[in-house]
């Protein structure tokens, strides 16, 4: 069966957002470009990493006719709620066995670096550069697996990060088509239980932080997968099936908030 991943947003393609930044000559910021969340904080949330994707690219970028390098090296790292993959996978009998809610981090130096100028004068600049191309890499990755109907909710908001930095938080809804599954029945004979949607939202931020660019965010199911369907066995065993998946979506909003929040 082709089964396509529920989510798994990243966002290494940050790099191409930054083409755009100003171009003033700075040295480089001190320190590592990879991004930290206290591991007790992802532990206490049943998070595994699942994924390192380390980024090192150089982009060249022309402003009044002058051409420059700017060198851009960083990590993303991504991770699965391992509970509630284990949870849907065992509720399915096996058969719905992938990532279900995901979450990552992405922290990335420039040199030059704009966002390293004294005062945070470039602050500004560099973010609305970085959010215009990350939008549509964002809602690429999601349409890629397999999220339709995508909408951004709401206006750009900000979002308190627990380092005292402010970043902008932007937050998304969709729908996710899953397929059909087999439940076998005995060992002879299976029932196809039919696919459906259920309800998706999405959200990342970005910000700013000791002149190094941070991102974070994730993607989660929004509401529990409820249905009843007709089943056939032979002609002498039939009914109807009530599927009822609890994803305990009530929280998730709130819970990858308070992830984003901090992540430094």
């Amino acid at each position: 069966m082709n089964r396509r991943t529920l989510v798994g947003l990243s966002s290494t393609a940050l790099a191409s957002s930054l083409a755009g930044c100003s171009k003033v000559l700075l040295t480089n910021t001190q320190g590592s470009p990879e991004p930290h969340i206290d591991p007790q904080i992802l532990e206490d949330g049943g998070w595994t990493l699942i994924n390192q994707e380390p980024l090192e690219e150089t982009v060249t970028v022309e402003q009044f006719g002058v051409s420059q390098k700017i060198d851009i090296q960083g990590r993303t790292d991504i991770y699965d709620d391992k509970p509630l993959r284990q949870y849907v996978a065992e509720q399915t009998l096996g058969q719905m066995n992938d990532t279900v809610r995901t979450f990552f981090t992405t922290k990335l130096e420039m040199d030059p670096n704009p966002a390293a100028i004294r005062g945070g004068i470039a602050d500004g600049l560099v973010l609305d550069n970085m959010e215009s191309i990350f939008r549509k890499r964002f809602i690429s990755t999601m349409e890629g697996h397999g999220i339709t109907d995508i909408k951004q909710v709401g206006e750009e908001q900000s979002l308190d990060i627990d380092t005292g930095a402010t970043a902008r938080y932007y937050e998304y809804s969709g729908v996710y088509d899953y397929d059909e599954f087999e439940v076998p029945i005995t060992d002879q004979h299976s029932i196809t239980l039919p696919g459906g949607s259920v309800k998706f939202n999405a959200a990342y931020a970005l910000w700013i932080s000791d002149g190094f660019v941070l991102a974070a965010g994730g993607g989660y199911p929004s509401e529990d997968i409820s249905k009843e369907t007709s089943v056939s066995i032979s002609d002498a065993i039939s009914g109807n099936i009530d599927i009822e998946l609890d994803l305990h979506s009530d929280n998730y909003g709130s819970e990858l908030k308070t992830l984003i929040q901090a992540v430094e």
